[in-house]
């Protein structure tokens, strides 16, 4: 992976074995800043394990659900903690936001690419332990630099990621809520028709498990991706953005419908 060495501004957040890492400060996401995305995240599906560390900056001026914000995105309908989206199948162009980077130590540098920023590597070169402080950190172009601190997670315990959906049930995903999320999401989706319909889910981690329900089943195709990612969030400001940042563990499998 390319690595590159970032110049870091001194105050705020600190990690045990380095100098102090600077971090923007906390702000309350409103409809009127736009929204910025960023995010390192391990993920174990049928294929093995890896991580990765992503990043999308829109121009609108909402905040986005996840690193790949779908251009024209509607919601279809809403059910309890769901809602159903559907999307042209083209990602959004995103702003630039300079080199971004995240840190504990090592640095790992991802390049602006037209829509969005994203680099994956094998989970055995994975350089962040849980509970260790990682700096996402954006240099700054048509976005304004940022740094955002957040700790890395334990991984997810006792999850059960369902693989068959029956007609007439609720879908229900579980974990053991932990104190190390603060977040979770449950995201449904596959490309029909050059579409991209996605069920999308969010409830608070401490919840420990949330559920999708009977009436979204014909919602989606049988065969599509299911993933369930448990996070440890927080909201920075840089300029006129509002910027999510996360430190995420994420499970992936694939969901039948019965």
């Amino acid at each position: 992976m390319k690595r590159a060495v970032l110049v870091m501004l001194l105050t705020g957040c600190y990690a045990a074995h380095e100098r102090p890492l600077m971090c923007n400060d906390d702000m309350p996401p409103t409809l009127g800043s736009h929204y910025g995305v960023v995010g390192i995240f391990t993920q174990t599906s049928e294929r093995g394990e890896g991580w990765a560390v992503s990043g999308f900056f829109g121009p609108e001026t909402l905040m986005a659900h996840d690193a790949n914000e779908i251009a024209g995105s509607d919601v279809i309908v809403r059910a309890g903690d769901c809602a159903v989206l559907g999307a042209a199948a083209a990602v959004a162009e995103g702003q630039d936001a300079g080199d971004l980077s995240a840190s504990d130590g090592h640095v790992i540098a991802v390049a602006h690419a037209s829509a969005a920023y994203h680099d994956a590597e094998s989970i055995d070169s994975f350089p962040v332990a849980p509970g260790d402080v990682v700096q996402l950190t954006g240099s700054g172009a048509v976005v304004p630099p940022f740094a955002a601190c957040v700790t890395m997670p334990a991984e997810i315990q006792h999850a059960i990621l369902p693989a068959r959906w029956t007609a007439g049930t609720a879908l229900v995903a579980r974990w053991d809520p932990t104190r190390d999320f603060d977040m979770a999401e449950l995201e449904i989706g596959a490309v029909v028709d050059d579409r991209i319909q996605l069920i999308f889910c969010r409830v608070e981690a401490s919840a420990g498990q949330v559920q999708v329900p009977a009436s979204l089943r014909d919602e989606i195709a049988s065969g599509s991706q299911i993933t369930l990612t448990l996070s440890r969030t927080r909201v920075v400001s840089a300029g006129d953005y509002a910027i999510r940042a996360s430190a995420a563990r994420s499970l992936t499998g694939t969901l039948t419908r019965e």
